[in-house]
């Protein structure tokens, strides 16, 4: 996961980006963020960050996920849509963000609308909510990481250790592993002073 918070600041003007910030939370915006794309594919659109506190160009380059390190892996999308954020949402890829040292396969963010027209990156099994909408993210309120952070797959994992403790409880541990275990344990502090004699 990125490391740093990165403001992104647009330095766009034009046709592309009065056509972006058009696109408003609604029922159509995942239709307008799919046509957005495909009027405007491989235009890519320059935003200055400061990142580390030194300022740095990066560009969003226009796309959908075939434009993407994602490219044939139509899964992902279904993968966005249930498996990272609190209840399911369609998302539709905006494009990539370059540029930026990240986690991320060929080091991308993945660009995505929602269909609430929240605006996210994803990066190596990581969601971030970088902006409220499009206009936010123009504006230069948009950060990296997240203002929110959804990991893939926490919807499904138990949320109290009361649950936690019911698993364990369920599974029965196969004796040898448990003396192993005991074994290693006892024998720690003997095992620690072999390794300081090694250094």
């Amino acid at each position: 996961m990125a490391v740093t918070t990165v403001q992104i600041i647009s330095r766009m003007k034009g046709p592309c980006m009065d056509d972006f910030i058009r696109m408003r939370s609604g029922e159509n915006i995942l239709q307008e963020t799919s046509n957005f794309v495909k009027e405007y594919r491989g235009r890519e659109m320059p935003f200055k960050v400061t990142f580390h506190s030194k300022p740095r160009d990066v560009v969003l380059e226009i796309g959908d996920l075939e434009n993407t390190a994602y490219a044939g892996r139509k899964h992902m999308l279904d993968s966005w849509k249930h498996l990272y954020l609190d209840k399911s949402t369609k998302l539709e890829v905006l494009g990539v963000l370059n540029g930026l040292p990240c986690l991320a396969p060929w080091l991308q963010f993945i660009i995505l609308v929602a269909e609430d027209g929240v605006v996210y990156a994803h990066e190596n099994e990581v969601l971030h909510k970088i902006a409220e909408n499009a206009i936010q993210l123009f504006e230069g309120k948009g950060v990296i990481p997240g203002k929110k952070v959804y990991r893939y797959g926490k919807g499904f994992m138990p949320t109290a250790t009361e649950e936690n403790l019911r698993m364990v409880k369920g599974i029965q541990l196969n004796k040898s592993i448990l003396k192993s275990q005991n074994y290693a344990d006892s024998k720690a502090d003997k095992f620690r002073m072999l390794l300081d004699l090694l250094n």
